[in-house]
């Protein structure tokens, strides 16, 4: 049971829904990770903060939200914060949710998570072995309809190659390279890829969306026409700058 799956199915182990070999699997994996039960923990914390603010100062109603939680607070659990939120103290309830709730990946994070995994594993390596960014550009040069011209790498970062592959079902061109002795995966698609990710293209609204994937920070941004996207174990900040740098944004 790897990072991604437990994040999948957390939800539903939180609520005892799950089969008793995976609840074992990640129970096994919990005691092992860091990260996933911070990520448990986070999403408890969330939970008993609603139902303190939901259930303060209404004595009487205690009892009735202890029962429509235990019966509605499983599987529909998001859909219930919704209306909660509406219910409650507007500024309460916000103040909740950004010190809560965990990040959470998104429909284009798993996609970029799944090749990146697969290039740690050694099972998907670059089509063209280079360092040089113009030699990659000109690789990529007609095989997309975005301009696929590439910066140079900042000082701590090597480029290895790249290849053309797929996020999910859509094209795009993959960039390998090293930051120190991390491994860090690039992607830069057409724009209007991002149909395919609905919930990346909702929170991209607001700019540069980031969240974690296991131990890996992830971020995407539009530029122009092209859809970026990166993967890697640094920081967010790092992994932003190194990202502008290399695929020639600002």
């Amino acid at each position: 049971m790897n990072c991604a799956k437990v994040h999948r199915y957390l939800t539903l182990y939180l609520d005892s829904e799950l089969s008793p070999e995976t609840t074992y699997e990640i129970t096994h994996h919990l005691e092992r990770c860091e990260d996933c039960r911070g990520r448990m923990e986070g999403e408890l914390r969330f939970e008993e903060t609603f139902r303190k603010i939901v259930s303060k100062g209404n004595a009487a109603g205690n009892l009735a939200w202890d029962r429509a939680w235990a019966k509605t607070f499983g599987w529909r659990r998001r859909r219930v914060v919704i209306g909660l939120a509406a219910a409650a103290s507007l500024a309460l309830v916000a103040g909740a949710l950004v010190m809560f709730v965990p990040h959470r990946e998104t429909d284009l994070a798993l996609a970029m998570l799944k090749s990146h995994e697969q290039y740690l594993a050694g099972a998907m390596g670059p089509a063209v072995e280079t360092d040089d960014p113009d030699r990659l550009t000109n690789y990529f040069s007609g095989k997309f309809s975005f301009a696929p011209s590439l910066g140079r790498p900042p000082g701590d970062v090597k480029l290895l190659g790249g290849r053309c592959c797929y996020l999910d079902r859509s094209p795009c061109a993959y960039l390998m390279a090293h930051a120190g002795n991390t491994a860090v995966s690039f992607f830069l698609a057409d724009a209007s890829q991002l149909s395919a990710f609905p919930e990346a293209a909702g929170k991209m609204k607001e700019g540069v969306f980031r969240c974690r994937a296991g131990p890996f920070h992830v971020l995407a941004f539009r530029d122009g026409n092209r859809l970026v996207g990166a993967i890697g174990e640094l920081s967010a900040k790092h992994l932003e700058s190194v990202t502008r740098a290399l695929v020639g944004t600002k």
